[in-house]
């Protein structure tokens, strides 16, 4: 039949295995054989091409080792092409089908945790291109990249996981990582979501999240700095990539070195929205080291740089929001102040008690007349943050259709001692019988009152930290 292929000849039953044991030892993996060997073949887990009768049998059976051989050494070919391109640059890596079974690994050491953070992620991984999370588990910080694949009709998911020896309280320590979905719902639950609360910033910021250029944030306290940017990153092309978050008021000086000086900090990525906050209350020398990484690392190319800034309305810009925006020449986004809303806190009020009849199962209809005009009034220092504090205190204290007058004038009437009360001077104050904790508390008492309750513009003007103001004034 002219082909050319090896021939083994048995002539008992007992002869069987040693022949194969013969073509497994030459690298022979299908075999034609006649019943009885393809029965024993089977079993020893070659594959058997069963010879029935005639010559088209064996014609019909060679055709079939051909193309069996043909699939095998194209399955040997994609299988060591998929090892080769997964294992580039990632120590654990691990793959999932459609179905979110794990299909390959190369390394067997990921924790369950980490693999179920993997399989809820699935539906989320884009078709084309790579997306990145973070995730804290066994007191490391993971970063994991994503993507997918098709092969043969189905697709798969490759996840990559780089640990980085990081201390979990790292994340409560002024740097925390958070995705779309988290940020997404931080800002449905945000006072922005109030129909038409954003104003004319609409507008302005899906182009701003376009460009990828760096952007400054600037309002005073509580007009909603972090949703914003927060919305920024949900429009922009990032928004598969961590949004992380710098909060400098709390960052500690290990905290400084891990983000200025080690190759894990999220720094060191590409790809990814950084928001920086409360840089003013950063100590001088951190804010120009940072100011230098940025120009000398070319940190706004690799990285999207988002910025806040606390400034009472009309005052100039802090000295390292000025630095910045010589050396950098961020986009600005100036954020209204509540009051300069004065016309529509009715509806704004208004609007967001329809929501907290939802949130609270509650069934209030509205406000009394004189109870909008005294909120319309009011000076609103803490901005939309207090304003959505307010509403939700009188919204939980009204039992009747209507939010009073008089709870109104109560609860303001509470709120002016927080932001607006003005003691004695601190010339005037008698220190006998108080120890040095009081007189001190008494004096940063003092001064917050004469900023307006700005905590920000207060600490700085006394030399120390938010935090450290905060704890200073809670201590009885």
């Amino acid at each position: 039949m002219r082909f050319d292929i090896p021939i083994e000849t048995v002539h008992h039953s007992d002869e069987i295995i040693p022949a194969l044991n013969r073509l497994r030892a030459k690298n022979i993996h299908t075999i034609i054989c006649d019943m009885v060997t393809h029965g024993i073949a089977r079993g020893e887990g070659l594959q058997a091409i069963l010879i029935t009768s005639g010559e088209s049998s064996l014609h019909q059976a060679l055709q079939d080792a051909e193309s069996q051989g043909t699939t095998f050494r194209r399955s040997r070919y994609e299988n060591l092409f998929l090892r080769s391109m997964i294992s580039q640059d990632s120590r654990h890596c691990v793959v999932f089908n459609s179905k979110r079974e794990k299909v390959f690994a190369l390394s067997d050491i990921l924790s369950e945790e980490l693999l179920t953070v993997m399989r809820r992620r699935i539906p989320s991984v884009p078709v084309k291109g790579e997306m990145l999370f973070y995730h804290h588990a066994g007191g490391i910080m993971h970063a994991v990249s994503a993507s997918s694949f098709e092969l043969q009709g189905q697709r798969y998911f490759v996840f990559r996981d780089q640990p980085a020896q990081i201390p979990l309280r790292t994340a409560h320590s002024g740097i925390r990582s958070y995705d779309a979905p988290e940020c997404e719902q931080l800002f449905n639950n945000s006072f922005f979501t109030v129909s038409g609360s954003m104003g004319e910033l609409e507008q302005r910021l899906t182009p701003i999240a376009e460009s990828g250029h760096a952007v400054m944030i600037v309002g005073e306290e509580g007009t909603g700095k972090e949703q914003i940017a927060r919305a920024l990153y949900l429009r922009s092309r990032l928004k598969n990539h961590p949004f992380i978050t710098i909060d400098s008021s709390r960052l500690t000086d290990r905290g400084w070195e891990f983000l200025l000086e080690r190759h894990e900090s999220p720094l060191s990525t590409e790809g990814t929205a950084i928001f920086f906050q409360h840089m003013e209350d950063a100590p001088e020398q951190r804010q120009n080291a940072l100011i230098s990484l940025i120009e000398e690392t070319g940190l706004s190319r690799r990285l999207w740089l988002i910025f806040s800034c606390d400034t009472l309305e009309g005052e100039t810009l802090n000295s390292f929001a000025r630095k910045l925006s010589v050396k950098l020449g961020p986009l600005s986004l100036n954020l209204p102040t509540l009051r300069s809303r004065r016309d529509e806190i009715p509806a704004l009020a208004s609007l967001y008690l329809g929501n907290l009849n939802m949130e609270l199962g509650k069934q209030v209809s509205g406000f009394e007349p004189g109870a909008l005009e005294m909120m319309a009034r009011y000076n609103w220092p803490g901005n939309y943050t207090q304003f959505k504090h307010v509403l939700h205190e009188l919204t939980i204290l009204t039992d009747g259709p209507y939010i009073s007058d008089a709870d109104v004038a109560d609860l303001l009437a509470q709120e002016r001692k927080v932001y607006r009360h003005a003691p004695e001077p601190v010339s005037g104050i008698s220190y006998a019988g108080m120890t040095m904790d009081e007189i001190t508390r008494g004096i940063a008492r003092q001064i917050l009152a004469e900023n307006h309750g700005n905590q920000t513009r207060t600490a700085r003007q006394l030399g120390i930290s938010r935090t450290t103001l905060w704890r200073m004034l809670s201590n009885p």
